[in-house]
């Protein structure tokens, strides 16, 4: 799945404001923390295989952030 840094700002945007609206405040916090660590490290503003990369980082994360990831990528995989 190719995505531009522009769609994946889009797409943390819309996550970030579907866990404040559903979700709980600490999962906010753990979800924009985790977010914008992807996001720093996703410097490129060419095309990028999103999902790849989004893999790798779950791989390489911590158990909160592993949970905040997985359904990161479900939640573009469904848009």
């Amino acid at each position: 799945m190719k995505i531009s840094k522009e769609q994946l700002n889009e797409y943390v945007k819309l996550y970030l404001n579907d866990v404040e609206d559903y979700g709980e405040d600490d999962e906010l916090i753990i979800a924009e923390t985790t977010l914008s660590k992807l996001q720093n490290n996703l410097i490129t503003e060419s095309e990028f295989d999103f999902q790849q990369v989004l893999i790798e980082a779950i791989n390489k994360s911590q158990t909160k952030s592993k949970i905040i990831l997985n359904d990161f990528l479900l939640y573009v995989e469904n848009i």
